[in-house]
């Protein structure tokens, strides 16, 4: 299968395409179709609301990394805050979706933000985020799996923690791995399902009204 080479395409939306670093991880997938790839440098600091599609009040967050002399964003999201964009309605195929994420370090509560996919039929799948895990889970209440531990308060910059999951529309297994950022997952965790995986049509971010903040970088989703 030939591999995209487009590091931000928008499949069935009027999305423009900006370039941006792909992530290392789209080198060993074979991806088709990228629906949604996004990373927020292009986006202004401030609130994300009306920015590339997005709608919602939590903000691009700008900081200098000690290794290049730019600019590199992120989208943080504080107690109780939001973002949501809709993709177009996606349905039967398999996907790979790739999310950089963890807290900040002064988080204190052990679930503090989630990043999930939605659709027209409810929650696909969520990925939840405290001060000592990050957990995938299945719609709102169904199975959950431990994809990463640590400490809390011990995440120095975010985002920490690069997750990858991948999954069959009315499929009964959700694969996903964690890896401290800038690795790739190279385990996974199969997380058998008691019903099929749902279509979706949006990503979402959300937090809890607690101390802190979920902070997201790279947001990619293909279909293989």
């Amino acid at each position: 299968m030939r591999q995209i080479s487009i590091t931000l395409m928008m499949i069935l939306t009027a999305g423009a395409c900006v370039g941006v670093d792909e992530p290392a991880t789209a080198e060993h997938e074979s991806a088709i179709s990228q629906l949604i790839g996004e990373k927020f440098d292009p986006l202004n600091v401030g609130n994300i609301d009306g920015q590339n599609g997005w709608v919602g009040n939590c903000t691009v967050t700008d900081r200098v990394t000690s290794d290049r002399n730019a600019s590199d964003k992120y989208m943080k999201c504080v107690g109780g805050n939001n973002a949501t964009k809709n993709i177009g309605l996606h349905g039967a195929g398999s996907y790979t979706l790739l999310v950089d994420l963890g807290p900040n370090n002064n988080v204190v509560d052990a679930t503090h933000g989630k990043f999930s996919l939605e659709g027209p039929q409810g929650r696909v799948f969520q990925i939840a985020v405290g001060c000592n895990n990050i957990r995938v889970a299945f719609q709102m209440n169904g199975p959950i799996a431990t994809l990463a531990s640590f400490p809390c308060g011990s995440l120095s910059g975010p985002p920490a923690y690069r997750v990858v999951c991948n999954w069959s529309t009315s499929g009964t297994v959700l694969s996903c791995g964690a890896a401290p950022k800038p690795l790739d997952p190279t385990s996974f965790v199969n997380l058998p399902l008691p019903s099929g995986l749902r279509p979706f049509d949006s990503v979402a971010a959300s937090t809890f009204a607690l101390p802190g903040a979920t902070v997201y970088d790279n947001i990619y989703v293909w279909q293989n």
